[in-house]
């Protein structure tokens, strides 16, 4: 009996950790698989996408627009179908253009309402130089909403600029493009317009000028040193972000290593002047922490930069507070070193045995991820056509107290059963 009693109260101290550290606040399972997810914080929205593909597999593309007012429900709200599968998207800072990665290019909408209004003036079958065509992967407006950039699963990135009126987008322009050096992992464009690029070996940052498209820096894989004797390549790139205060001042890169674990590389520019920033700049890594237990699927910050969250293969999630200092060498020293810590906040993943236990909503991996509701919350969405919804709210005194007489009450109960 005493052992079905501690049985309950780990169950139940299992639960409200949960309760309090990542709140599971709602699940919405939809009738397509999903790839993308991106939130409308002025209109308290979410819109997922994803579909069966082209072919005629009896599965529909669509865009769904869901309502997250209520802390505990996803509420459907409209839905709109496509021709292909879109796999991607993106809003501008003041979400007015939603950008969908779809087919060999990307449709514009604009949001009215609860419903997505397409624009005529498509990114359709856009120009790929003489490259062999690619199916679109990411897509991403910059900063200011004036220029919208593509990445092609061949490795192309190719930036466009919105030509605009007062009341309508006139055409897109293809500024520039330039090639990476194998297929395309993740992509992402900074304020400054610097890009990086990703593949499964290196990640490269670029700089697009008006002129040319220069290249910064390539970062290799950290894990790499560690198995520099071993004859496989122990190793894989898989996301990569810039800092979105520090914009790319500081670089992160997901690595997954050994095809199970994931560590996190964060690397700083060495020359940090704006007069610099247009030459080529050295990178060095700062960090080098492993994140999850499991490979990675995604990574986003926080609009404000603190916090970082991770998703995995095995349908889990991570979260770290991310602090990034200026610290004095020595005491008689004027010169600054640049620091950074991640501190785990909170993951699903089992960090205690038998008394925490891994738990998620999903069914497969989370495909997308995005924080949501300023930043109290965090949506993901999978390909087992589910979405979820997590809330972020630190534990108050009454539930800690419950926690302290929970503890209690356990040990009472071995304390009790050994008694007899």
């Amino acid at each position: 009996q005493a052992f079905e009693r501690s049985g309950v109260l780990l169950r139940d101290i299992g639960q409200m950790s949960r309760s309090n550290w990542g709140r599971t606040a709602g699940h919405r399972v939809l009738d397509i698989p999903l790839f993308g997810v991106c939130p409308v914080e002025s209109k308290s929205l979410v819109i997922v996408c994803g579909g069966g593909g082209s072919s005629r597999s009896g599965v529909t593309n669509a865009l769904h627009v869901l309502s997250t007012h209520s802390n505990s429900i996803l509420s459907p709200l409209s839905c709109t179908e496509l021709h292909d599968v879109p796999v991607h998207l993106a809003l501008n800072q003041n979400e007015s253009l939603l950008a969908v990665a779809v087919g060999f290019g990307c449709k514009l909408y604009t949001i009215a309402d609860t419903k997505l209004v397409p624009i005529s003036n498509e990114v359709s079958d856009s120009p790929q130089s003489k490259t062999i065509p690619s199916r679109t992967a990411f897509v991403q407006f910059n900063a200011d909403g004036t220029k919208l950039l593509l990445g092609f699963e061949s490795g192309l990135l190719q930036l466009f600029t919105m030509i605009t009126s007062e009341t309508a987008i006139e055409k897109l322009l293809l500024d520039q493009e330039v090639h990476h050096e194998s297929s395309l992992m993740d992509m992402h464009i900074s304020r400054e317009n610097v890009t990086t690029s990703l593949s499964k070996e290196q990640c490269i940052v670029w700089k697009f000028d008006a002129a040319e498209v220069k290249c910064l820096a390539k970062l290799t894989a950290q894990s790499e040193k560690v198995h520099e004797r071993s004859s496989k390549k122990m190793f894989q790139l898989k996301c990569c972000r810039m800092h979105p205060i520090r914009g790319s001042e500081y670089v992160f890169i997901a690595e997954v290593v050994q095809k199970k674990s994931t560590f996190l590389s964060v690397w700083i520019r060495e020359s940090r002047t704006k007069s610099e920033l247009d030459s080529r700049g050295e990178y060095r890594c700062l960090l080098f922490q492993q994140v999850l237990k499991s490979p990675v699927t995604g990574m986003e910050f926080s609009k404000d930069g603190r916090m970082l969250a991770f998703g995995s293969a095995s349908a889990t999630l991570a979260l770290y507070s991310v602090f990034i200092t200026d610290r004095i060498r020595g005491a008689n020293s004027q010169k600054k070193e640049p620091s950074v810590s991640l501190i785990p906040a909170w993951t699903s993943e089992s960090s205690v045995p038998f008394l925490t236990r891994e738990y998620s909503l999903h069914q497969l991996p989370i495909s997308a991820l995005c924080f949501a509701q300023n930043t109290n919350a965090i949506v993901t969405a999978s390909p087992d056509y589910s979405v979820g919804i997590h809330m972020l709210a630190v534990a108050d005194s009454s539930d800690r107290f419950v926690l302290i007489l929970s503890l209690f009450a356990l040990f009472l109960a071995f304390l009790f059963g050994f008694m007899r």
